[in-house]
């Protein structure tokens, strides 16, 4: 995937990537990916209570055009240990936060 991201970058064109960049680690190591590629990130948090995401996941999984079903209690442990991100870590590139 990153070839890929390389070349559309590389082309002047915008990517979205929609990883769960679950910690800063994680946000950090693809922010420097992205500049070292010679692009700006830009980072959206998509702000949704424990309560909603599970809920999400449960109506997503009801819904058979999926082919794949992420287990509510997978989505439990990742809220767990999900690092919401900061103006911090701004320094990587602009973030937005959407409620």
């Amino acid at each position: 995937m990153w070839d890929l991201t390389a070349t559309l970058l590389a082309s002047g064109l915008d990517v979205i990537l929609d990883f769960g960049f679950w910690s800063i680690e994680e946000r950090e190591q693809v922010a420097r990916h992205v500049i070292s590629l010679g692009a700006q990130p830009f980072w959206y948090f998509l702000d949704a209570s424990p309560e909603t995401l599970l809920a999400r996941v449960v109506e997503r999984n009801d819904d058979t055009s999926y082919v794949l079903e992420i287990p509510a209690s997978y989505m439990k442990r990742w809220i767990e240990v999900f690092q919401p991100p900061t103006q911090d870590e701004a320094l990587l590139g602009p973030l937005e936060t959407i409620a």
